[in-house]
């Protein structure tokens, strides 16, 4: 069995912290993104194509409490992804919060015939993975302060 020396470990540590909080930001920027096209579509600031989405007739058919969970989704991925820069625990519970919030809006998103989907389950599983990493990032801090 071989050991790790510090300096390896340390490394390893910061590539996992910089590739967990380069994940949430994108994340959050993505969700951010959503929750301001679905607030500008609403107020019919936007009402054209958004990368070929139909914005008013796929806006017309979502349900308003749909938009408010997009809206929350956004609030807590940006929650999640501020509390994992500044190297809170809360990070993963932010996250764990906006999963099934997302996953949610995604199944009512869905049956929407102007939304695609395909981005969104990339998505889901993408905040998958970065609930891992925060879970394994817990583990990790946990373990060493043994």
């Amino acid at each position: 069995m071989t050991r790790r020396s510090p300096a390896g470990s340390l490394n390893q540590n910061r590539l996992s912290a910089f590739l967990r909080n380069g994940l949430l930001t994108v994340l959050a920027l993505y969700a951010v993104f959503w929750a301001a096209l679905v607030g500008l579509g609403w107020l019919g600031v936007i009402s054209g194509q958004v990368y070929a989405l139909d914005v008013g007739n796929a806006l017309a058919l979502v349900p308003v409490w749909t938009r408010w969970l997009i809206f929350l989704w956004a609030i807590l991925l940006s929650l999640s992804a501020a509390a994992s820069l500044a190297g809170h625990r809360s990070a993963l519970a932010w996250l764990l919060a906006a999963l099934p919030v997302h996953v949610t809006v995604f199944l009512t998103l869905s049956l929407n015939p102007y939304y695609d989907g395909t981005v969104g389950y990339l998505n889901i599983s993408l905040e998958l993975i970065a609930a891992y990493l925060l879970y394994r990032a817990g583990g990790a801090a946990h373990r060493g302060a043994s």
